[in-house]
């Protein structure tokens, strides 16, 4: 994603694109604008994170996000209030996703080990018993209906107050 976005932005002025582990987020200079898409909802001190993009926002910079919903909407924006933002906007909307039975085993396999810490065989497992679930009373049809809830996250880092 990263060598896609350099290629196909690399020439934009004033724009860059970084790989960094979520949890050793750190920049010497700060930005306008900080995004994330799907990715936020795996670390598990989101306080801590939420600090550090703070700190890496310029006054008046932005963060945009889009996560799996991990938690209920008002705590998350409790956490963004603690942290200093403002002008906090969220909002959850249910995805729908069409899949067959192996793409949604597929799917869900390619995350349920790094989620759970389970080995492959518990994995697999759990794996198909959350296949199951969602499959019931859907098992005549090719493409499984099932949705799942996108917390979208808009925020500000307040002006400086000059005194």
């Amino acid at each position: 994603m990263i060598a896609t976005c350099k290629e196909s932005y690399g020439a934009v002025e004033n724009m860059s694109f970084y790989q960094v582990g979520a949890e050793d987020f750190s920049f010497d200079k700060q930005f306008d604008l900080i995004v994330s898409f799907y990715a936020l909802h795996y670390v598990e001190n989101h306080g801590a994170l939420l600090s550090k993009i703070y700190d890496a926002l310029k006054p008046g910079g932005s963060l945009q996000e889009n996560r799996w919903h991990s938690q209920h909407e008002s705590d998350y924006r409790k956490i963004l209030y603690e942290v200093g933002f403002s002008d906090i906007e969220t909002r959850t909307i249910d995805h729908y996703r069409y899949m067959t039975r192996k793409e949604l085993f597929d799917w869900s396999f390619s995350w349920v080990p790094y989620v759970t810490g389970l080995d492959d065989d518990m994995s697999t497992k759990f794996t198909n018993d959350l296949v199951d679930n969602i499959c019931k009373g859907q098992e005549h049809k090719e493409a499984v209906e099932f949705s799942s809830p996108i917390l979208h996250v808009n925020a500000k880092k307040l002006s400086e107050i000059l005194s």
